[in-house]
């Protein structure tokens, strides 16, 4: 008997497995992974008892996904997590969904640059012991600025799920899995030799530039460009997302 394959969703920073909820999905053939270090209030088994790596976090992740057919999707920092996923051995994945994913950085100064900022990241957030305070200054970056449009009950519920982590527990998941810290997965991508989507909002510049670069690395990819949406098109226009990605 075949077995059918099912949708695995990896979440961003500060996301847990609620942010997927605006789609409507069903739980017959979905598992919803979240990221270790958060959420873990809630579930204690996503708690990060020592320093992890980038690849010890991602082969983490990875053991949590089931040994049958599989379509991975993630967002973001989930993205950038499926995304190393798809380059390891044996895995049973068939496709690969990314929605504004990085594949980590190449230049020795952006890498520096991009480890200092996350470093003071985590130490703001070991000093300070306050989620409300790192949450106001995150969602002000200017990635998320369409983001200031959302209607008030999907910002509202973006922020008490941001608001629901612990603080040392993010500051873990920040030294593991933060840009600063990726390796570069660029010259890779022709290693993956399954279908591969692309997806990014058509305000997100910066990663419908990076989208397109990455594109002409793998073997057999497409760009999808979410209409009237940013950085997140799954809570921006989760309509559109679902209709073009999923």
């Amino acid at each position: 008997m075949k077995v059918l394959m099912i949708d695995v969703f990896i979440h961003g920073f500060l996301g847990s497995c609620e942010m997927w909820k605006i789609l409507e999905l069903s739980s017959d053939n979905s598992l919803f992974i979240e990221l270790p270090g958060h959420n873990t209030i809630l579930h204690s088994q996503n708690t990060i008892e020592k320093q992890l790596t980038f690849i010890e976090g991602v082969k983490f992740v990875a053991e949590k996904i089931p040994d049958i057919p599989v379509r991975l999707i993630g967002y973001s920092m989930g993205a950038r997590v499926a995304l190393a996923i798809a380059l390891l051995p044996h895995t049973s994945i068939e496709e690969i969904i990314l929605i504004s994913v990085h594949p980590g950085l190449t230049d020795k100064n952006e890498i520096e640059t991009r480890k200092a900022e996350d470093i003071k990241l985590k130490e703001m957030l070991l000093q300070n012991q306050d989620m409300n305070e790192f949450v106001s200054m995150w969602e002000n970056k200017e990635i998320f600025k369409t983001q200031k449009s959302l209607p008030e009950e999907v910002f509202n519920k973006q922020r008490a799920m941001r608001l629901s982590h612990e603080p040392r527990q993010i500051a873990e998941a920040i030294n593991a899995f933060g840009l600063g810290f990726m390796p570069d997965f660029s010259k890779k991508l022709s290693a993956i030799k399954i279908p591969v989507t692309l997806c990014v909002g058509e305000f997100d510049e910066k990663f419908l530039e990076i989208a397109i670069k990455m594109g002409a690395g793998f073997n057999n990819s497409r760009i999808k460009i979410i209409s009237k949406s940013g950085h997140n098109p799954i809570i921006e226009n989760p309509v559109g997302f679902k209709r073009e990605c999923l």
